[in-house]
């Protein structure tokens, strides 16, 4: 009897929490139905009824835990069973599964946090630990190149790694539109919604291309509606907060509004600094010239965000490499006058190359034709050259993955990404592909240089 009553006592201030932590209608929809079973070492095992037991387990594994652990401090884990004691719960396989879809590739290790962001850090990292607790839906804004999609994909690692058996569906909104699009003609509707709707964790990636788009915008208010009414974690990202988006639907523009709005700004002299340390880690020139000092003058000539300073290492190596001559100051000031003024911001002398130039120069390198570069086809010498100017255009020009992807015959912007990272590992691992990237980085530069050009924008 005594045994009973501190677990009917532990329950009850495991419920407390609960109640504290959901609103009543979550509780009473979810939680209502649970009944405690025994405690086993620092693990309370509680039932759950067949019908809702695994769905708890998936959105909620998380929060149970953790108001055990509130609530009686010598707890650690909540564990649903049913009356045979069967765990649940997806297998470390079907979680690998759903990471592998996401394609989640930053995490919070890798963000470098500064005045700047720390405040968005610390939103997202919230939202990570806590799922559909904490701030929801979450919104980051800012310009190009300041961390949001880092740390909207450093969400679903997170959740991914703390949390097994959590679904999480990684999206941009030009794949939602896409996607969507393609639903309508072919009468696929209820399955687009059910990938969208029946997630734990929906991760939307620059929500600006929803501006202006009537129906995709009111498919995405649904969507939106639906995941958090039913407890998904929504975060969301794009370049402008809301209100700037004259043509967004009011109660689209009140929804996204009613969650917690975060903006991102350039990055400050030191964490510019740090980053420049990151990226410079393993390239032998600059190691060899005393990076310290080089980096610092970088950090102060560049302003603008992660992908300029990226841009402006990779012109650095490459000049090193054709010209064969070491990193000093004197070569910096040389490199980037003409795409930097002294404030650190583009020069309205220069420009960067376009996909379309991007495109034309490799074809000319590797002999294809640039409209093979967009064709379907797919032998090893095209698929080569198409991986290395989609490389290029990626570390050359502040267009996003879609925008590329888009330039490219309208492909997924997961081939983009996919292209990217093993051009960039064949550039650290290969001589022909490291000296094929700086004669065409070389040649690309000098060209933007000489014939300034208006690059591309990307496209709503």
């Amino acid at each position: 009897m005594a045994q009973n009553d501190d677990l009917e006592r532990t329950w009850t201030e495991i419920q407390t929490c609960l109640r504290g932590s959901f609103p009543e209608t979550v509780y009473q929809t979810w939680f209502s139905e649970l009944r405690p079973l025994r405690i086993e070492g620092a693990v309370i095992y509680v039932s759950a009824p067949s019908r809702v037991r695994e769905w708890v387990a998936r959105r909620f594994g998380v929060a149970l835990s953790a108001a055990a652990a509130a609530g009686v401090p010598e707890l650690r884990r909540l564990e649903l069973v049913d009356e045979q004691t069967r765990p649940t719960g997806r297998s470390s396989r079907q979680q690998q599964s759903l990471l592998e879809r996401s394609h989640l590739t930053y995490s919070f290790e890798t963000f470098v946090i500064g005045p700047e962001n720390r405040f968005a850090h610390a939103a997202a990292l919230a939202v990570a630990e806590m799922p559909a607790q904490a701030y929801n839906p979450l919104f980051l804004h800012g310009p190009p190149g300041v961390g949001k999609t880092h740390l909207l994909q450093a969400i679903g690692a997170y959740t991914a790694a703390h949390s097994p058996g959590m679904a999480i569906h990684y999206s941009t909104v030009e794949s939602f539109t896409s996607n969507f699009i393609q639903a309508l003609r072919h009468d696929h509707v209820e399955a687009f919604k059910k990938t969208y709707r029946q997630t734990d964790l929906l991760l939307l990636d620059d929500a600006q291309f929803l501006d202006g788009k009537t129906k995709t915008a009111e498919e995405f208010f649904h969507t939106l509606d639906t995941a958090i009414a039913s407890g998904c974690q929504v975060a969301i990202t794009a370049d402008k907060p809301p209100s700037a988006m004259p043509m967004l639907e009011s109660r689209l523009r009140e929804r996204l509004q009613a969650g917690l709005l975060v903006d991102l700004n350039p990055p400050d002299f030191q964490t510019r600094l740090t980053i420049l340390n990151r990226l410079a880690i393993k390239d032998p020139a600059l190691q060899e010239a005393g990076s310290e000092e080089i980096l610092e003058h970088i950090a102060q000539r560049v302003t603008t965000n992660v992908r300029a300073l990226r841009g402006a290492l990779t012109r650095l190596t490459a000049y090193s490499s054709l010209t064969g001559t070491s990193i000093t100051l004197s070569i910096v000031d040389d490199v980037l006058t003409h795409l930097y003024d002294p404030s650190g911001a583009l020069s309205k002398h220069a420009a960067v190359p376009t996909v379309d130039r991007i495109q034309a120069t490799v074809s000319e390198a590797l002999g294809v034709a640039p409209a093979e570069l967009v064709s379907a086809r797919r032998n090893r010498r095209l698929v080569y050259a198409r991986q290395v100017a989609m490389y290029l255009s990626r570390e050359l020009t502040d267009l996003s993955l879609p925008a590329i992807a888009a330039r490219f015959g309208g492909r997924d912007h997961t081939t983009v990404l996919h292209a990217h990272r093993k051009i960039k590992n064949l550039v650290l691992t290969e001589d022909r592909t490291k000296t094929l990237a700086s004669k065409l980085v070389g040649q690309l530069t000098a060209a933007s240089q000489q014939s300034p050009q208006s690059a591309d924008t990307p496209s709503p």
